[in-house]
């Protein structure tokens, strides 16, 4: 089996995953996560998955008081 490189940037990640390990990018800001076994549903990494939980929680309490 052979790995076809076509993107430079993350060579080792592509090749940990044609080893068997699990790697996916953040979907905000592109930095490689691992996945572990029971975290199927990881979107974000941490430093993202807190600043879009801070906004989130923001927005609620600005919702809140409209209301």
């Amino acid at each position: 089996m052979e790995i076809e490189i076509t993107d430079f940037e993350g060579v080792i990640y592509q090749y940990l995953i044609w080893k068997g390990e699990r790697w996916k990018k953040c979907e905000e800001c592109g930095k490689w996560i691992k996945i572990h076994k029971n975290s199927n549903k990881i979107k974000y990494c941490l430093k993202c998955a807190k600043e879009i939980q801070f906004n989130q929680k923001k927005e609620w309490d600005r919702n809140k008081r409209k209301r």
